[in-house]
């Protein structure tokens, strides 16, 4: 498996007893494909392993490269302008998409911006 998201857990080897969570989980990403999968939410505490876990699912949906695209953004706990969240919201999600289609992990770590993914969009059209 490759890891183009890094997880926050560090090693990923030390995320383990989840198996139950995975099968649910996985089970329920099957369903995604057919529209057959409702909205899911993860409730815990703190410190649980949430994170670590929503990680793992997206770098698993990553290199699986099959019908479900994964996605994920952290939206830090500090005031951000609405029209800069946006931008950085809007560069993450067509970053990961590109970088799922063209199987390039750095752009997961390293969103491309505004202007890059213009210039991507319009590449086939000189």
């Amino acid at each position: 498996m490759q890891y183009p998201l890094i997880e926050k857990i560090g090693n990923p080897d030390l995320l383990v007893g989840r198996e139950k969570e995975f099968s649910n989980f996985n089970k329920w990403l099957s369903m995604i494909p057919e529209r057959l999968s409702k909205s899911r939410v993860i409730l815990a505490r703190r410190k649980s392993g949430k994170t670590a876990f929503v990680q793992r699912l997206f770098n698993q949906l990553w290199s699986e490269n099959g019908a479900v695209i994964p996605f994920y953004f952290d939206i830090a706990d500090k005031e951000i302008w609405y029209r800069d969240f946006a931008i950085k919201y809007y560069c993450s999600f067509a970053s990961q998409y590109i970088s799922f289609l063209e199987r390039d992990e750095s752009l997961v770590q390293h969103p491309l911006t505004l202007e890059e993914i213009s210039e991507y969009g319009f590449a086939g059209y000189d």
